[in-house]
């Protein structure tokens, strides 16, 4: 219901936040923003007043936090990035992310199947210029494909990264190895010119 985005620009004081302050902010907690939502608007803006509907709400506010919207969208720098985050985590972020969408897709089908069967029913929204549950899901989709899009960027480039410091680690032992043996190389000459001095010309 709430947690740390690394592409969130004030990542850095969320993660200073207590807990009990978390829950209660609105711009990285579903339940801060569901509670603030329905204390100042109640049901008036749901386009049907249904138990569904809510459920659609509070799944779709449940699935995309924490994402930086409300606050702006900014990517932090990608050294920063790979400081704060393992391979590891990057991996499953970006593996959640793509499970959420797998579940919203699921769910918007079945939903589209209930609206045709209650258009079928005559059953009209209480609020024909509410959101309804499909653009609610149409939303939260769009919303986890950017983040998992982005997610998905700084995995490549850290694996990219990853590489080309391993491989220039490589490259400088390369080099120290030759360069000890050069300093190996000219110390043995030294000790043969000090033990075998050249003998003298006739």
């Amino acid at each position: 219901m709430s947690g740390v985005n690394y592409l969130d620009k004030e990542f850095s004081q969320h993660l200073a936040e207590p807990v009990d302050a978390v829950f209660d902010n609105e711009d990285i907690s579903a339940v801060g923003l569901c509670f603030k939502a329905f204390a100042e608007h109640g049901t008036s803006t749901w386009h049907r007043r249904t138990v569904e509907w809510f459920l659609i709400y509070l799944l779709t506010e449940l699935g995309i936090t924490p994402h930086p919207m409300r606050q702006g969208y900014n990517a932090p720098e990608l050294n920063s990035a790979y400081s704060a985050v393992i391979q590891d985590e990057l991996t499953f972020v970006t593996l959640n992310l793509k499970l959420k969408l797998t579940l919203f897709e699921s769910t918007l089908e079945d939903v589209k199947r209930f609206e045709v069967e209650d258009e079928k029913m005559g059953k009209a929204p209480d609020n024909p210029e509410g959101e309804s549950a499909i653009e609610r899901l149409e939303w939260a989709m769009a919303t986890i494909k950017s983040d998992y899009d982005c997610f998905e960027r700084l995995l490549v480039d850290l694996k990219q990264s990853l590489d080309a410091v391993s491989t220039s680690k490589m490259l400088k032992k390369k080099e120290t190895r030759k360069s000890n043996s050069k300093e190996a190389l000219y110390i043995r000459e030294d000790a043969d010119i000090a033990i075998f001095p050249a003998l003298p010309n006739p």
